[in-house]
């Protein structure tokens, strides 16, 4: 049995071999000959140009086909030169004295590979050509058009039978040495296959021997021997089937309660995330409702503190003239006005204060004096300097009216820096130019809200009365005594800030915090530069 197997592989082997030995002897020296022959003839294209009168060719299409020909032509004839060279070098071999054949294999080779080429050149124009002709002029050509030629050369015969020749003995050869390897690969596999039989075969034996010792005597007795072990392993595949069939079903819950609780956690993410926002939104208004709430508050405390300072010196802002104490005084002030007289230096006294409070208070002063005729001494040490300031703080900025400070006792101030704030420092200094509130100018035109004005400071923290709200805020000064006064300037520094909600939202005013061009031009008229 092993001989035979041997032989079977052996036979398998020597028939694989020689199916490419076979393909090998079809015919590669006639395909050369037929190459040969036909290698120098006209193209197909140069026949159909010469037939054009009876294809009725048109213009357009000869033009094509001598283009498509010079194409064909230009990739022909390096390969013709090349392939000329190379028989040539196997003529000059042939006729040399000795037997050159077998050095001649490779150019006899690369002969058949040019062949090959220029073969399928010629086709390849052959079906260009088919592509510019119309169906009616194909039916006028021959059948064939690949042997309209003769040999290029009447004296090639012989050559090409040389050629046919040399190319016959490569293939003998060839088969040759083909059917010698295929002899030594058989012996080479014959070889092989004794001692796989004899691997194969000892543990053959030793496993013979070790089912004896096992009991096993028959094939009936392994038959039973393997049933039995079947069927255990039928039972224990049962068992694992059913347990898996368990642990699928216990998955599959798990699977459904991950994915019920997955899309929990997007909704509950998705209401998260809208809260979030509606959350923001909120915290964002608020943050605004309480910026608006703390600008009100410290608005209105500016309003509250300027209000009381004006309740606190000026008293009842219906000033007359006869409320002046002292006719000396009176001449002074440049008759009835309260005015200082046009180009009187007033003497300034400090009662107190650090050195950058008192040079904010220098420089209000001085931006003054840029437009009125009146000269203040900054820093006079004279008991009775005209004014006298104080830096009392938490008791506002305050100032009395015009030559009203000359009747204040020379150990009193008649004016306070309480905070440094340069605003209603200037507007202090106004007061001591003889300048009124401007909110109190009989010529304003201010749209009150009164309950609401009197609703907000009757309430805590202030708790005025009435009357107090009505003398501060709402009533103007006495028309004839002002009747010198100027328009009303809502951008006058003098001017009390004056939130909406108090005038219903018809009137506003934030806070000035420098001379308006209406102060510099009046204070420039009551004391006018000679």
């Amino acid at each position: 049995m092993l001989q035979t197997g041997c032989l079977v592989v052996a036979l398998v082997a020597a028939a694989a071999l020689d199916a490419p030995k076979a393909r090998a002897d079809e015919n590669p020296a006639v395909q050369v000959t037929q190459y040969n022959t036909y290698a120098a003839a006209p193209s197909s294209i140069d026949f159909v140009l010469a037939r054009r009168a009876a294809l009725s060719l048109s213009a357009d299409q000869i033009r094509q086909l001598e283009l498509l020909n010079v194409k064909h032509k230009k990739e022909l004839l390096p390969r013709l030169a090349e392939r000329d060279v190379l028989e040539l070098d196997v003529r000059q071999h042939y006729l040399s004295p000795g037997d050159q054949t077998s050095a001649m294999g490779p150019v006899l080779q690369k002969i058949e590979t040019l062949n090959s080429n220029i073969r399928l050149a010629e086709y390849r124009a052959t079906v260009d050509m088919k592509a510019i002709l119309t169906p009616d002029q194909l039916k006028l050509l021959p059948a064939q058009l690949d042997n309209l030629a003769a040999p290029r050369d009447p004296t090639a015969g012989a050559l090409e039978r040389k050629i046919d020749e040399a190319l016959a003995q490569r293939v003998k050869d060839q088969k040759l040495v083909q059917i010698e390897t295929s002899q030594a690969i058989a012996e080479k596999l014959t070889g092989w296959a004794q001692s796989l039989a004899f691997l194969i075969g000892v543990p053959i034996g030793i496993l013979a021997l070790a089912l004896g010792a096992l009991g096993i005597k028959s094939y009936s007795d392994f038959s039973k021997i393997v049933k039995e072990a079947g069927d255990s392993v039928d039972k224990s595949l049962t068992q694992a089937r059913e347990t898996f069939t368990e642990a699928q079903s216990k998955l599959k819950d798990f699977n459904d309660n991950m994915e019920s609780a997955r899309t929990y956690l997007e909704n509950t993410k998705s209401e998260t995330a809208a809260l979030n926002a509606s959350t923001r939104s909120l915290l964002t208004e608020a943050e605004s409702r309480v910026s608006n709430i703390r600008s009100t508050e410290t608005l209105a405390t500016k309003i509250i503190q300027d209000l009381q300072v004006q309740t606190t010196v000026v008293g009842p802002i219906n000033l007359q003239p006869q409320e002046l104490q002292g006719a000396s005084t009176l001449a002074k002030g440049r008759g009835e006005h309260g005015l200082w007289a046009i180009g009187q230096t007033l003497r300034v006294r400090f009662m107190g204060g650090d050195e950058e409070a008192r040079k904010v208070v220098r420089t209000c002063a001085e931006e003054w004096m840029k437009y009125a005729n009146v000269r203040f001494e900054i820093g006079s040490s004279a008991k009775d300097a005209e004014i006298r300031i104080a830096f009392e703080k938490g008791q506002g900025n305050w100032a009395y009216v015009g030559t009203q400070c000359l009747s204040i006792p020379i150990s009193e101030p008649v004016m306070n820096v309480g905070a440094i704030h340069e605003a209603s420092i200037l507007k202090a200094f106004g007061h001591i130019l003889g300048l009124i509130n401007e909110h109190q100018n009989p010529k304003a035109k201010i749209p009150w809200d009164t309950e609401a004005i009197y609703r907000e400071l009757g309430g805590p923290p202030n708790n005025w009365p009435k009357q107090t709200v009505k003398a501060t805020l709402l009533t103007k000064a006495d028309k004839t005594a002002f009747s010198w006064y100027r328009d009303f300037d809502p951008k006058s520094v003098m001017m009390t800030p004056i939130p909406g909600h108090w005038t219903a939202g018809r009137f506003e005013v934030a806070g000035n915090t420098e001379l308006s061009e209406g102060d510099k031009k009046f204070i420039a008229k009551i004391y006018p530069r000679a």
